[in-house]
């Protein structure tokens, strides 16, 4: 039998059980952490061992389970919980799947689904990671030194999968990951000088990250122009100022 057709419904399972776990005992999330790392690694080097970077494939939804339950400890509503964990769920299996199309059923995979699924992971994944960051320290009051280092670590794994996953050449995209990293970095600390509740503080640091790592591919790969460039800020600036004017301040 071969093991491939085993693979779906046993990622499918193992994640499951996960959040099973998880919702159960919340208080073992070090533990469920540490068993999410593997079942990650190990999903990734079963379909794609042959490839030096086979480990890279685990980290897109390490870090959108992680920041995903790291986001339900701050939700007060069951049922909010139980629909983050079903989406969670639900998108860790879309990827799977994906990533088996793209291993073993090449022809079948259309061209740069993982890349446009990255951006749309990406968004989310730093949207939960941020808003339970500032409701962390708002409800734990822990130290801001603290969850900034968790968060440098989080957005340095971001940027590797924004290149990695982009393809591009590093030559021409350090400068671009440096600009990215203190840009989103100090964005993340000015975010907790203002009075916003923790959601419009993780919506606003999230869609900033989306836009400029997207302006980012696109001035590399040279499709950037000043008219495609100017749409995309502009659209950013009044999804902001929406948001801010509707925001509840306290």
């Amino acid at each position: 039998m071969n093991s491939r057709i085993a693979f779906l419904p046993i990622a499918a399972l193992a994640n499951l059980g996960l959040f099973i776990w998880w919702y159960s005992r919340t208080n073992d999330f070090l533990y469920i952490t540490i068993a999410l790392v593997v079942i990650n690694l190990i999903l990734a080097l079963w379909l794609n061992s042959s490839r030096r970077d086979w480990w890279s494939f685990s980290l897109l939804p390490l870090i959108f389970t992680f920041s995903a339950l790291a986001y339900s400890l701050v939700i007060s509503s069951p049922s909010v919980v139980i629909s983050i964990i079903t989406f969670t769920f639900v998108v860790l299996v879309i990827y799977w799947r994906l990533v088996y199309i793209y291993a073993f059923k090449h022809p079948a995979y259309h061209p740069f689904s993982l890349e446009r699924f990255f951006y749309y992971l990406s968004f989310i994944s730093i949207f939960f990671f941020t808003a339970a960051a500032y409701g962390i320290k708002t409800f734990l009051d822990i130290p801001l030194w603290q969850l900034a280092s968790v968060f440098l670590l989080f957005e340095l794994i971001l940027i590797y999968l924004w290149s990695w996953i982009n393809k591009l050449d590093w030559s021409a995209a350090w400068p671009y990951s440096v600009a990215l990293l203190f840009m989103v970095l100090e964005l993340f600390f000015v975010m907790t000088l203002l009075p916003l509740n923790f959601n419009i503080s993780g919506f606003i640091v999230a869609s900033a990250w989306h836009g400029m790592s997207f302006l980012a591919t696109e001035n590399i790969g040279t499709r950037l122009n000043f008219k495609r460039g100017r749409v995309l800020i502009s659209l950013i600036i009044i999804i902001w100022l929406a948001v801010l004017i509707t925001a509840r301040w306290f």
